[in-house]
């Protein structure tokens, strides 16, 4: 994700991650990266999961943050 972003400032961070405002370099749009990190075990594992999938089930749903993509 390096490559697309110009800046990034660290929101906030908590037990299973951390969360960034980005701009994107190309169109200089803003948008939120959050990374969960799994290697604290099963549950982060869980929590990870369960965004993707709330993310993608709520995809196109006016005043909701939309889901982009997971890598």
């Amino acid at each position: 994700w390096s490559s697309d972003v110009c800046s990034s400032d660290l929101l906030n961070s908590g037990s299973f991650g951390h969360i960034w405002m980005a701009q994107h370099v190309r169109d200089q749009t803003l948008f939120v990266l959050k990374r969960i990190r799994i290697e604290k075990g099963i549950e982060s594992i869980f929590a990870a999961r369960r965004e993707i999938f709330m993310g993608l089930l709520f995809r196109g749903v006016d005043g909701i943050a939309q889901y982009e993509e997971c890598f």
